[in-house]
């Protein structure tokens, strides 16, 4: 992912350069250089699967111009999302 921005209210918005849907159990079209947008609390009530594999990427700084180091990082998720204006 990349170009998010999360609020206090737990509205995000971030860019995705790869994902997939998932349909009938199987995975479908790949979804490349999009942008997803929701309300954090409630795509977490849509978890029905998460990856045994973790994966950490800290080869990053802060988006605005400061000289702070980060990373980012987890598990496969599976959730509802909204794309495209789509559930």
């Amino acid at each position: 992912s990349n170009n998010g921005q999360a609020d206090t209210t737990g509205e995000f918005m971030f860019g995705v350069t790869r994902g997939y849907e998932i349909k009938n159990g199987k995975i479908g079209r790949a979804i490349l250089d999009t942008t997803i947008s929701g309300v954090a609390f409630e795509m977490l009530k849509t978890i029905d699967m998460l990856s045994d594999t973790v994966e950490w990427i800290s080869a990053g700084f802060c988006g605005k111009k400061q000289p702070m180091a980060v990373s980012l990082g987890g598990p496969a998720v599976r959730c509802e999302i909204t794309v495209g204006g789509r559930v």
